[in-house]
C-alpha cells in the first residue's frame, strides 16, 4: 500500500482505504467474491520511499481482520514513494515463508497512484535471483494524477494485471 505524500494529496489514501475495508469485511467482500477463508494469509507491505514493517493477518476471523484494517488506518509514513521497494520487500517475505505456503496461491498487489522512484529492472533481478517469476504483481490505481505507465509496466513485467481504482 502506497502511503506516500502524494496519496494524501490527490485522495489515494482513502480510496485504498475504502477498498481495504471492502477486501478485509468478510460480508462486504462476499459481493464481490472475494471473501477470505480460514487458510488465507494477508500481508500489507506499507511504502513510501522505503517499505515499511510488514502487517499481517490470518485467516477469514472478523476480529483478526478488523484489527489488521485497524493498522492499516493508522499507517503514516509519508515522504517519497518507491512501490519498486515495496514489491521487493513482498519478494523476500515470500521467500521466506515459501515452505509455509503450499496449497496457497501467493500473488502480489500494489495499490498507488504509480508516481514512482526506483526501479522495476530492481524487482525483476530480485525476481530471478529468487525464484519466484511465477508469483504474478497486480497493480491497482488510485487517487488523481496516476502514473498509469509505470503501473502498467509492472503489471506486464510482473505477469499480472493493472485495474484502474476509478473503475
Amino acid at each position: 500500500i502506497d502511503d506516500s505524500g502524494s496519496m494524501y494529496k490527490n485522495g489515494g489514501k482513502k480510496a485504498v482505504q475504502e477498498a481495504m475495508r471492502i477486501l478485509l469485511d468478510p460480508t462486504q467482500a462476499r459481493r464481490f467474491k472475494l471473501q477470505p477463508t480460514a487458510k488465507d494469509i494477508h500481508v500489507v507491505i506499507p511504502f513510501s520511499a522505503s517499505a515499511g514493517t510488514p502487517l499481517m493477518a490470518q485467516g477469514n476471523d472478523p476480529g483478526e481482520l478488523a484489527e489488521l484494517m485497524n493498522q492499516i488506518e493508522t499507517i503514516e509514513m509519508r515522504g517519497g514513494t518507491n512501490m519498486f521497494a515495496g514489491v521487493i520487500e513482498a519478494l523476500h517475505l515470500i521467500k521466506q515463508e515459501e515452505n509455509n505456503l503450499s496449497g496457497h496461491f501467493p500473488a502480489i498487489a500494489v495499490l498507488s497512484d504509480g508516481v514512482s522512484e526506483g526501479s522495476l529492472a530492481d524487482v525483476l533481478t530480485v525476481r530471478e535471483r529468487l525464484g519466484l517469476n511465477y508469483i504474478p504483481i497486480h497493480t491497482l490505481s488510485f487517487g488523481s494524477g496516476v502514473d498509469e505507465k509505470q503501473l502498467h509496466e509492472l503489471a506486464a513485467a510482473g505477469g499480472g494485471r493493472y485495474f484502474s481504482g476509478k473503475k
